[in-house]
């Protein structure tokens, strides 16, 4: 007989039942914090660990655990702790068992470098019943550390890392092919990548997803709810329309889009709004249409008519 106070087993649709009514939240990713202790050349949520001012502006923990009580509610299962760093979080320990108690799955998104024998024995005694996103930059200390850009997070990094295996928490790795690592590129294991229903950021901003920050995307749950930006919010932000002419001009004529990975995110982060073309997306999409033979050199996609006879013709080769 299962005796763990931590855990109640429960037909799911005890815990959440609107007749054939679909949850309109399963997956949550939730910043902790945009502090790291790490410096990545890469990394776009990595606030120096003791900026104070940024700390002091994150959600508490009780707005924390309001937003995850709101997310059980709407049918949410799992939810992603990330940051930043989200081990650097004081009350870490206390969200997570917060969230276990309630019956949600547990992704933690993390460097590893803090993890500590205390938090492994947490992990092993209340499971998270998501595999642990470990974060690895390189498999030599000099290609992980022109990466993170700190002295001795290789070995604090490979120490946590061990922790994990000795005492079999399951994770998996995901990095980043980078300059300084790409040589390495065998060594990596790989992993897929999850998929939420939006992400809380650490200061109470919720947003369709990890990368799109655009003030117009993002919600703010301090005044309002999850429920209220996934039924009303985010519905209005899918039916805008890009107005950008070059976009016009290319993208939208583009047959690539199954090929290209521009989308407003990427656009927002390279050039602060949501229907620039991204230069490097279109070349690497353009490459690998040349590679297939679906075009011809010094071809652009969105000048070919013929297009449709090019996929069938590409499928028929099967």
């Amino acid at each position: 007989m299962d005796t763990n106070p931590y855990v109640t087993k429960q037909k799911i649709e005890k815990t959440f039942s609107r007749g054939n009514v679909k949850p309109i939240l399963t997956k949550l990713d939730v910043e902790l914090t945009e502090l790291c202790n790490n410096n990545c050349i890469h990394c776009c949520i990595n606030l120096p660990a003791n900026d104070l001012d940024a700390k002091n502006k994150e959600l508490s923990a009780e707005e924390i655990k309001r937003i995850l009580k709101e997310a059980l509610s709407l049918g949410c299962i799992s939810v992603r702790f990330t940051g930043g760093e989200p081990l650097l979080r004081g009350d870490f320990e206390e969200l997570y068992v917060f969230a276990r108690r309630s019956g949600l799955k547990v992704l933690i998104f993390t460097n590893a470098t803090l993890m500590t024998t205390h938090l492994v024995k947490l992990f092993s005694n209340i499971p998270p019943l998501e595999k642990m996103e470990v974060s690895v930059y390189g498999m030599k200390k000099a290609s992980y550390e022109a990466v993170t850009r700190v002295n001795g997070s290789f070995e604090a990094a490979f120490r946590g890392i061990n922790l994990l295996l000795k005492n079999n928490v399951p994770f998996v790795v995901k990095g980043a092919i980078l300059p300084s690592n790409k040589n390495e590129i065998d060594e990596f294991f790989s992993c897929g990548s999850g998929v939420g229903g939006g992400c809380v950021d650490a200061y109470g901003n919720f947003q369709p997803c990890l990368s799109l920050r655009h003030p117009d995307t993002v919600y703010n749950l301090k005044n309002g709810s999850l429920k209220d930006a996934l039924e009303n919010f985010f519905p209005k932000i899918r039916e805008k329309k890009a107005t950008n002419p070059e976009y016009l001009r290319r993208c939208a004529k583009c047959f690539l889009k199954g090929l290209c990975e521009q989308c407003p995110a990427k656009s927002w982060m390279e050039h602060g709004t949501l229907d620039t073309p991204v230069k490097y997306l279109c070349e690497v999409a353009h490459v690998q249409a040349r590679f297939l033979e679906l075009l011809k050199e010094n071809e652009f996609a969105w000048e070919v008519k013929d297009w449709e006879g090019r996929i069938k013709e590409f499928t028929d080769k099967g």
